[in-house]
């Protein structure tokens, strides 16, 4: 009776009390005990079976359109339940451009819908449609540029394309619409070997106005003689069968049988047969031989001192002109010791790891990391990117900043009773890239800041001179005002008497 309550069909009741009072076969395992996933409620236990009375919709979910109720079936292949029946309802949505009819909220869009003044329905359809994907809430399938999640997605309705007299190669007239029918090939022109179950069609492009595109015609190629690798002449037309490779060819492993294509009028394009290679020997560097082919199928390896180049798993031979090309084997470098500057060696092979700079030496720029690299030519590995540096230098006196170890120092600054040479030249300390200390430059000794003595108008700021002192109100004389430029001096006024 619950399960009737619930709107079980009588079909359903009764397949599932059969599986429930059924033995269970000894081969039976089950799945183990699942939780229930988001959007239901009620777990299942362990075993074969999970009675569907005890799962419902969670709070915000529904069942899904066509399903009757919420269950719970065994996935072997998982071992564990897999819930059915409930999905999450979209949200109101308002009807995007193109159609009328707004959607509340729910599984389905109860709206009358209907397309647009100047849209039109595409042909098959009976109406416009709009789709809740139910799982999530998310909008369904459909090419409506505007999919968002938890809305519906309309669709069914286009911008007719304009009436369009077909382009060269076609023939008929497609009327203003979504749909264009009777189009043929225009003389000379026939269907395309990628259009032959087609035929000539125009289609309206994804319903969004302008003219008609047309696809399936091509230019008939002429009549054709066959090359020298191959047999079958090719009559007029556009396609050409019962081509074969002549004697002394073979089918090239890139093609699935030898062709003749007409892709654009003209003569026939013939593909699929190559002169096999001679045999060869493997070239220094490589081990094994390819016998005649077009394919070399030998058990081809890269020689002692030598190794797979970068995107190579293995050598490889290819077929060219009669001859097999091999590639993918490069010579590498003998064990190298580091040189000066550098702290690791390089085994043998064609890449170094790991290479970085020794005590001392620093990378030469940000984008230029040390590294070693193979020429390919069996010399040594070649180290590059480090290069001497400084190291850790206190201040030289004048100076404040102490410098890191490194190859430049910032923050250098003058100290208490010095300045800068020239207001275009900042301090700075300098790494000349040979072991030694920094050089530090720019700065030298100044007077320091000094109020004006009785009798001077006005004071001077710190530095190497001072301007615009002269004599006070009471005094006369011409105010003079030198500096000893001695650490720690002061200016020093004179020519103002009372």
């Amino acid at each position: 009776m619950e399960a009737m309550r619930r709107g079980l069909n009588i079909a359903a009741v009764v397949t599932l009390l059969m599986a429930l009072v059924a033995p269970l076969p000894t081969s039976a395992v089950g799945c183990s005990a699942t939780p229930a996933p988001p959007g239901y409620t009620g777990d299942c236990p362990a075993g074969v079976f999970c009675s569907p009375t005890g799962i419902r919709c969670a709070t915000g979910y529904q069942l899904i359109p066509g399903s009757t109720y919420a269950g719970a079936v065994c996935v072997a292949s998982t071992g564990l339940f897999q819930y059915t029946g409930c999905g999450r309802p979209c949200n109101a949505t308002i009807a995007p451009p193109g159609f009328v009819g707004d959607c509340p909220a729910g599984m389905t869009c109860t709206a009358n819908l209907s397309c647009a003044e100047g849209y039109e329905m595409y042909p098959g359809m009976v109406s416009p449609i709009a789709t809740c994907s139910f799982a999530d809430g998310t909008a369904g399938s459909s090419t409506y540029p505007g999919a968002v999640a938890g809305r519906f997605v309309y669709n069914g309705c286009g911008v007719p394309c304009e009436a369009t007299v077909p382009t060269e190669g076609f023939s008929g007239y497609c009327p203003r619409g979504l749909t264009c029918r009777n189009i043929t090939c225009a003389p000379g022109y026939a269907i395309s070997e990628y259009y032959r179950f087609m035929g000539a069609v125009a289609t309206c492009a994804s319903g969004s106005g302008g003219p008609f595109l047309f696809f399936g015609c091509v230019r008939e190629c002429n009549a054709t003689a066959a090359p020298p690798e191959y047999i079958g002449n090719c009559a007029g037309g556009t396609s050409c069968a019962n081509v074969t490779c002549a004697p002394g060819y073979e089918l090239s492993p890139y093609y699935g049988a030898p062709s003749a294509m007409c892709s654009a009028g003209g003569a026939f394009e013939f593909r699929g047969c190559v002169r096999p290679c001679n045999a060869s020997a493997a070239p220094p560097g490589y081990n094994g031989t390819c016998p005649r082919g077009v394919l070399c199928s030998g058990n081809l390896s890269c020689a002692s001192g030598f190794f797979p180049l970068p995107g190579f798993s293995a050598p490889v031979a290819s077929c060219s002109n009669g001859n097999f090309s091999f590639s993918g084997c490069g010579q590498g470098c003998p064990e190298t010791a580091p040189p000066p500057g550098y702290a690791h060696k390089c085994p043998l092979g064609l890449h170094c790891a790991n290479v970085s700079c020794a005590p001392g030496y620093f990378q030469s720029g940000p984008t230029a990391p040390p590294r070693a690299q193979c020429g390919m030519d069996g010399k040594p590995f070649k180290f590059t990117g480090c290069i001497r540096g400084c190291p850790a230098t206190p201040p030289s006196k004048g100076y404040s900043g102490k410098c890191p170890a490194g190859l430049g120092c910032a923050g250098v600054t003058c100290a208490k009773g010095y300045y800068p040479k020239t207001a275009t030249k900042p301090p700075l300390a300098k790494c000349n890239k040979d072991g030694k200390p920094f050089e530090y430059s720019g700065c030298a000794a100044g007077c320091l800041p000094t109020n004006p003595p009785q009798g001077y108008s006005a004071g001077c700021k710190g530095g190497f001179s001072c301007s615009g002192v002269g004599c006070a109100k009471g005094y006369r004389g011409k105010a003079k005002v030198t500096c000893a430029k001695k650490p720690g001096a002061h200016f020093q006024f004179s020519g103002c008497t009372r």
